[in-house]
């Protein structure tokens, strides 16, 4: 992996698309610039972690050179206002990181899922 410390809002994809539906409902909305976010953040390295207990604790997180962004680039947080959302619409986030880690390992553990993922392709 890369730098372990910086920070993300992470939405499930579930919870995203119910966002557009919802911002897609909302004519207050028309022309705004909406976030859909969970308003919470978590550290990369800490993301790591989760999924390494809920697939194989014995896994450990190896940071390679060549992942690591130059210095200056890499963007250290990124955290989500979703106040003008929940004022605006019905949206309210459904699945907790957790939820949503279980759901995507349970997806990937699927072989006709995982068929149509290039793991062995790392995209820089």
């Amino acid at each position: 992996m890369g730098s372990l410390h910086p920070t993300r809002d992470l939405v499930f994809v579930k919870d995203t698309v119910n966002g557009f539906i919802e911002i897609a409902k909302s004519d207050s909305l028309l022309g705004q610039e909406i976030n859909i976010a969970t308003g919470k953040e978590i550290a990369i390295g800490d993301l790591a972690n989760k999924i390494i207990s809920f697939i194989n604790n014995k896994a450990a997180i190896v940071n390679e050179k060549e992942r690591m962004r130059p210095e200056k680039s890499e963007v250290e947080r990124l955290l989500g206002n979703n106040e003008k959302l929940l004022q605006h619409t019905n949206w309210k986030q459904q699945y907790s990181i957790e939820e949503g880690l279980q759901l995507t390992i349970e997806w990937f553990r699927k072989k006709e899922n995982l068929l149509q993922y290039k793991a062995e392709i790392y995209n820089v």
